[in-house]
């Protein structure tokens, strides 16, 4: 991994860490240090970036100011480092958990729901022995509210379903959905099938079903985004992957 230049760092509830990146991206990263750590690290986050980062003038009141800043803002910097380390650490365990239990992945195509012959996208499904995760894309799609719900199949049609995921869609028409389901983890919000959890990840049939909820409405954002809206939302986007 190349340099990474922070422009700000910023300590968030629940040892979330939030950092600002001079070319204009933010991370968003979760660490677990201990209340001791998370006491210091508070004072860190508090010292001032702009010097050493971006090489700007710097000039305290006093010698003595002066290295204590240094000390903290050099602090900073670490910490940021720490923070980004972490986060492509978790990524790297997470694919090393991933591999060492043998994952699993299929691609499928995304088609609409109707007639489920017009291809929008594609969707790809990650099995463990604990879980999975569902990652869709489509494109081309109509500004607005969008929910993602996964069906789990038995022999003769879903037997659960729920809620998994939901956002709105803005003018670029490109939607992205990633959902984690674990085994044991209850899903739920269907009116008309039961909820109930994943009992097999490794085998058995897993879909997702994309609602379209019109344009999105300020005053109904949460409805729209959380729930299934009977009567509203329509069905708009199919995808299924069946179990090796």
């Amino acid at each position: 991994m190349g340099r990474v230049a922070v422009r700000s760092l910023n300590r968030l509830p629940r040892g979330i860490y939030w950092l600002s990146l001079v070319n204009g991206k933010n991370l968003r990263i979760s660490c677990n240090f201990s209340s001791a750590i998370e006491q210091y690290l508070g004072e860190v986050v508090a010292a001032p970036m702009s010097s050493l980062n971006r090489g700007e003038p710097f000039s305290p009141h006093t010698h003595t100011q002066r290295k204590m800043t240094m000390s903290k803002m050099k602090s900073k910097l670490m910490l940021a480092g720490v923070l980004v380390a972490c986060a492509f650490g978790e990524m790297a365990l997470s694919l090393a958990w991933a591999n060492g239990n043998g994952a699993t992945k299929t691609t499928q195509s995304v088609v609409d729901f109707a007639t489920k012959s017009i291809v929008r996208g594609e969707s790809t499904l990650t099995r463990t022995d604990n879980g999975i995760t569902m990652h869709l894309t489509a494109t081309g799609v109509e500004p607005g509210a969008y929910t993602g719900w996964i069906p789990i199949f038995g022999p003769s049609g879903p037997i659960v379903a729920g809620r998994v995921a939901g956002h709105v869609v803005g003018e670029g028409g490109e939607l992205t959905f990633t959902a984690h389901l674990k085994e044991g983890e209850i899903i739920s919000g269907h009116p008309m099938i039961p909820s109930g959890s994943l009992t097999d990840a490794r085998g058995q049939d897993i879909g997702m079903v994309v609602r379209y909820h019109g344009p999105a409405d300020p005053g109904r954002i949460y409805e729209q985004t959380h729930t299934f809206e009977p009567g509203v939302a329509t069905d708009f986007l199919f995808t299924r992957h069946d179990a090796p």
